[in-house]
């Protein structure tokens, strides 16, 4: 998709993430765009295995959701802003489900008129979009949330350049394509090598950021290390190489809730 080849590339590496073994079972994405920012339509670079776009606004339609879906280790919420829409007790709950999801795993839940459902720890990687507007407005109810700390916020904007291009495809009526996923062998588990020197440089990349978002930065080292993981698992790797450092600092500069950065803008690590 034009301009859009790096979240495409990011979409694809956290949609492989909770295949890869380690400390979490995933890396989750919250997209942060303004409308019109392609931030629906890239979500479907995550593919069709396992992917489940969520439609349902409270905690028991999401668990109902994977009940029904027994095979889903990748959950898209189209609009986060959602949650503001619902009270305390219900957005507590669905945020909940949400960070258990991303993090120790959902295990058994009563359910209305005595019912019971238990997913036996299901894990996996959620991908939420929301518009920069909405996220500004109640920045400090989506910290209190819980569940930005355990994903990667990226923040983007498209510049005038991009959206002449685009509007010119448009008028020559060029098709919308989405760059194919990588093949990548099911199944969990897969064990990922990060040498020294490589860990150093993850490091090195999440304390800078963590510094820049006033954060402690150890969800966001746990985050981007991997992410480094999954890059190679996308491309194949048993081991996270240069290449995979490259694609953490072009992302990493995105990494913020609400200054939005031009996509293609980003510098190239040396």
């Amino acid at each position: 998709m034009l301009g859009m080849e790096l979240i495409e590339e990011l979409v694809q590496t956290a949609a492989v993430s909770w295949r890869v073994k380690g400390p979490r079972p995933g890396v989750s994405l919250v997209l942060i765009a303004d409308p019109e920012s392609g931030k629906t339509s890239i979500t479907e670079a995550a593919g069709a295995k396992r992917v489940v776009r969520v439609t349902v606004t409270t905690g028991i339609g999401f668990v109902r959701e994977l009940d029904r879906n027994k095979n889903a280790r990748i959950l898209i919420i189209n609009d986060l802003s959602v949650l503001k829409g619902l009270n305390s007790r219900a957005a507590y709950m669905l945020i909940q489900i949400m960070n258990g999801f991303t993090e120790e795993g959902i295990h058994a839940l009563a359910m209305p008129r005595g019912k019971k459902i238990d997913l036996r720890g299901r894990r996996g990687v959620l991908i939420a979009c929301i518009t920069t507007d909405s996220f500004k407005s109640s920045k400090r109810d989506w910290f209190s949330y819980g569940f930005l700390s355990r994903s990667i916020p990226f923040c983007y904007s498209y510049s005038n350049e991009l959206c002449v291009k685009i509007k010119n495809g448009i008028d020559h009526d060029d098709p919308v394509t989405l760059a194919r996923p990588h093949p990548v062998t099911e199944g969990a588990g897969t064990a990922i090598e990060v040498s020294d020197k490589m860990g150093t440089l993850v490091r090195k990349i999440a304390d800078r950021r963590a510094k820049v978002l006033e954060e402690k930065g150890i969800r966001l080292l746990y985050n981007y290390r991997q992410l480094v993981r999954s890059h190679a698992l996308l491309r194949n790797r048993t081991t996270v190489i240069k290449e995979d450092i490259r694609f953490l600092y072009r992302v990493d500069q995105y990494v913020n809730y609400s200054t939005p950065l031009e996509l293609g803008s980003e510098m190239d690590y040396i």
